[in-house]
């Protein structure tokens, strides 16, 4: 299997903690589904596929997980947040799983690693899962909606 890289800012000092919780707590699931491949679907189409490619990778399903999070600096509307959209679409929506958005522009993924690993690492959560979708403009041409979608769930 080949490696992947990824940057996870950790505050001074917690560098260590960080890094333990991201070996023994975290699974990274391989999911890559691409706008551009599937023209006929929405982005939130895809997010839930991406996320329920993600849970057949773990060999988990929806009761194993602590928390939902969409990761993107677009979104579907702003109120409520996408990743309410993504919960009720997987059939979830009275689950009691909290789910939210973390919007950061084009850091948004790494971010919500951070953010969400630091989580795990208190304890907070044990299993979470993260989808980083890009919603291209409402009002843009569907060749332009297509191309301007970015490339990875």
């Amino acid at each position: 299997m080949a490696h992947r890289w990824y940057v996870v800012h950790a505050y001074s000092g917690f560098e260590k903690s960080v890094a333990q919780a991201l070996r023994d707590k975290t699974a990274v699931c391989g999911v890559g589904l691409t706008l551009g491949d599937y023209p006929e679907k929405s982005a939130l189409q895809l997010s839930v596929e991406a996320y329920q490619l993600a849970l057949d990778d773990a060999g988990l399903d929806f009761g194993d997980i602590d928390a939902i999070v969409c990761a993107s600096g677009s979104f579907e509307q702003a109120i409520p947040c996408t990743a309410v959209f993504i919960q009720q679409a997987m059939g979830h929506a009275k689950s009691g799983v909290p789910s939210f958005d973390i919007n950061s522009t084009c850091l948004s993924f790494l971010v919500a690693l951070d953010t969400m690993s630091c989580a795990v690492a208190a304890g907070r959560y044990r299993r979470v899962l993260i989808v980083s979708p890009h919603f291209p403009p409402v009002n843009a041409p569907d060749h332009q909606r297509v191309r301007t979608s970015l490339p990875h769930y």
